[in-house]
């Protein structure tokens, strides 16, 4: 049955206490707080019901889980200091308390003990596994400020900067947890594959909700179509639009203190199915990483696994006429 019972999430949090144990009190218990309350352990989520779809969760799997908390949670405490903390609602408060130089040395303090807890253990392919990932993380964010200032990007450059900021994270980690089990290179690739095509269309679904909401409430935040130019509808239609229509798009993505009225570019996105094109390609991107998993029989424990990934990315409660069949 895919489910981390009681028992092993205990023994998960056990472990990851244990390596994150500090001769200062206060930094103990910060560092507790982050990964517990920030994270809320997402990361090491999707690393056990990897592992556990392969059977009982081994000593190599708490260690991967333990690994891939610390080491990404310290890549996003770095990201999020770098990023617009408005942007961030669930990290501005930890960058607004921590201050940015304290924020950065906590990230750097979970490294070195990500780096030590792998060196310790002899995990050498989980950990290189997991560097390649945070290497990901941080060419994409390094991408995103290479790109001037006014330039609106294409579609692909868009897809390929969101997977290098988010969807390498889950790759990494429903494939670190296949590595943890011993599993064949052909069955880690395919988890890695799974994750990267469940990883965008997560993003894409977040770029559709903004959209969705502004629809359905006057009173929608308009910080969530902030930025517009990085969300997928935005860019698509861009693409698609006529001379006039560019312009009008263009003076919006400039405009960042927000004069101008959205309802303008709401219906120019709305003109080129850019909020229609988005659903359609997070449904395609679902499909496709279902498909990687046809080569597993069609258990009871891997329709668990499926629905067990998918609702943890909101996918099951939000959107429900996703197309995958469990039948």
């Amino acid at each position: 049955m895919i489910h981390i019972n009681r028992t092993e999430r205990k023994e998960y949090r056990r472990i990851i206490k244990q390596a994150l144990y500090s001769n200062i009190p206060f930094l103990s218990i910060l560092i507790c707080f982050i990964i517990k309350r920030k994270t809320k352990e997402y990361f090491s989520f999707l690393v056990l019901t990897s592992a556990k779809f392969f059977g009982n969760i081994t000593r190599n799997t708490y260690v991967a889980a333990s690994m891939t908390e610390l080491l990404f949670t310290a890549a996003l405490i770095h990201k999020v200091v770098e990023d617009n903390p408005v942007q961030k609602v669930k990290w501005y408060s930890l960058n607004k308390t921590l201050k940015s130089k304290f924020a950065v040395l906590i990230g750097d303090y979970l490294l070195a003990k990500g780096l030590l807890l792998a060196v310790d253990q002899t995990e050498y392919e989980i950990l290189r596994t997991i560097s390649s990932a945070v290497k990901a993380l941080s060419e994409g964010e390094i991408l995103k400020l290479y790109y001037p200032p006014g330039i609106i990007i294409s579609e692909n450059e868009y897809l390929e900067l969101i997977h290098l900021k988010g969807s390498v994270l889950i790759s990494c980690c429903l494939e670190c947890g296949a590595l943890s089990t011993g599993s064949s290179i052909d069955t880690i690739n395919r988890f890695s594959s799974f994750g990267k095509m469940v990883g965008l269309a997560f993003q894409l679904s977040a770029d559709a909700k903004a959209y969705k909401g502004y629809y359905q409430s006057d009173n929608y935040p308009i910080m969530l179509l902030n930025n517009t130019a990085f969300n997928l509808p935005f860019v698509h239609s861009y693409e698609l639009a006529n001379d006039a229509d560019k312009k009008i798009l263009y003076q919006h993505f400039i405009d960042t203190k927000k004069y101008l009225p959205l309802k303008h570019m709401i219906n120019i996105i709305n003109k080129y199915n850019g909020y229609n094109y988005t659903q359609e390609l997070y449904e395609k991107f679902i499909t496709e990483a279902i498909d990687y998993l046809n080569e597993f029989p069609n258990t009871e424990d891997k329709h668990q696994f499926i629905n067990a990934i998918l609702h943890k990315m909101n996918f099951i409660r939000k959107h429900k006429n996703v197309p995958y069949n469990l039948s």
